[in-house]
Formats: structure tokens, sequence, C-alpha cells
């Protein structure tokens, strides 16, 4: 029961289409890339680019009739490189292995997630962590109040970013708030460092 919204742009890792042609593997896209939020390759610690390395052309990655993985649709040119990148920050770090929790989640869940069980645990968490005052935990995690009574009630979908702001101020991973499990979950004493910017 989330909405993942996708980049106008298709991004990548240059250097996981690297590491895929020398290892023989076809070059692929990752999901995770066509995340809106997510802009940080978790296993290189770099940014995503969305940029042709040889003809400096932006949407080069899906923008054609037919498209080769790793190939710029534009120019024809290979889109890994070993050329160092720009460093991640830990926020874009950390949302890029809160969503790849997620759609690893997804893949191993025996039933499919229920609304209701994902409202209650909203609610549970309002309850703990801010004695059942739903405006004071949306200002703790950053959201609107009626974001969270939304939310709550079930009048609106939970979207990525109001869900990744409640996984960093709960301390509950992405994938465990949206499959309802506080399982060993235990109230964090001091707030989230990360400043998200969403």
């Amino acid at each position: 029961p989330i909405c993942l919204m996708a980049p106008s742009t298709g991004n990548w890792c240059p250097h996981c289409l690297h590491e895929d042609r020398e290892h023989g593997r076809p070059p692929y896209f990752r999901l995770a890339w066509d995340v809106k939020l997510v802009n940080a390759c978790e296993r290189h610690g770099t940014q995503l680019v969305c940029v042709c390395p040889d003809c400096g052309k932006t949407g080069v990655r899906h923008k054609a009739a037919y498209v080769i993985p790793g190939w710029c649709t534009q120019c024809g040119a290979f889109l890994g490189s070993s050329r160092p990148s720009l460093n991640a920050s830990p926020e874009a770090l950390w949302i890029a292995q809160q969503v790849g929790k997620l759609l690893c989640a997804q893949t191993l869940l025996k039933a499919s997630p229920v609304l209701a069980s994902v409202q209650q645990t909203l609610t549970t968490l309002v309850i703990r962590m801010d004695q059942g005052n739903g405006a004071a935990f949306g200002s703790r995690v950053g959201v609107a109040k009626s974001t969270v009574h939304c939310c709550i009630h079930g009048k609106t979908a939970l979207t990525l970013e109001p869900a990744l702001r409640i996984a960093a101020a709960t301390g509950l991973s992405l994938d465990k708030l949206l499959t309802a499990d506080l399982e060993g979950w235990v109230q964090p004493t001091d707030l989230c460092q990360l400043d998200l910017d969403l």
C-alpha cells in the first residue's frame, strides 16, 4: 500500500553498468533507479547520473522506440563508466538502502500487504511516540497532521516521501513499516540525524 513515483529522466549508476559488462553480464537497469526519490547507488556510494558521458544529453536511457540497456539512445555510447563519480550524501544512501530493502521484501512476501494493518501500525506509532497526538507525531516526522490523519483513517495512500520520513523518525525500516512488522521495534531515544531533503 504505497505509491512509488518514477523519475522524469532515467537515472543510472555508471559503475553498476560497467561491472555488468566487465563480468560478462548483459547490462541492465535496476528497478530502484526508477523510483523518483532514489538518486544514489547504495552499492557504490555515488550519485546516480542522467546525462550521457559522450553526447551530454539527458533522457537517453529510455526515450526511444528501441532501447538496449546500458547504451545511449541518442548516440549509442556505453553509459557505464569506471570514472570517478560524485559521492552521495548519507541521506541519499539511506533512502536508496530503504527502497532497496522494500523492493527485496516485496519479492519475499507470502501475502499482499493489507492497508488496515499499515493503518494500525501507524496508529500504534502515534500512540507510543506521541500519546496518540497525530499533530505532534506529524511535527516529529516532518509531515502535515492532515497526512497523518488521512493515512491512519484510509483517506489517502501512503506515498514514499511520508513513509521515508516516518521510517527515519521512528527508527523502523521502510520495509517493516509497510509490512506492518513492529516485532522488536523499540522507540528511539533521540530523533533521527538524517536531514531528508525530499
